[in-house]
């Protein structure tokens, strides 16, 4: 499932994340682990162009 996580902070955004699984540990604290996304701002340029280079050329792999 998809969830939206509210800020603490009102001036930010919410929050997106899949719940991937929960668990119990043997200390009865409930564990979440969760896929968080990430808008494109909030990546570092290098990064984010990196990802774009990569998907370019992914989709010329394929045509």
């Amino acid at each position: 499932d998809c969830v939206y996580v509210d800020s603490c902070r009102a001036d930010q955004p919410h929050y997106i994340c899949t719940i991937q699984n929960f668990r119990i540990t043997k200390r009865d604290t409930l564990v979440v682990n969760v896929k968080w996304y990430y808008r494109p701002s909030e990546v570092p340029y290098n990064v984010y162009q990196y990802l774009v280079q990569d998907r370019h050329t992914e989709t010329s792999k394929c045509l």
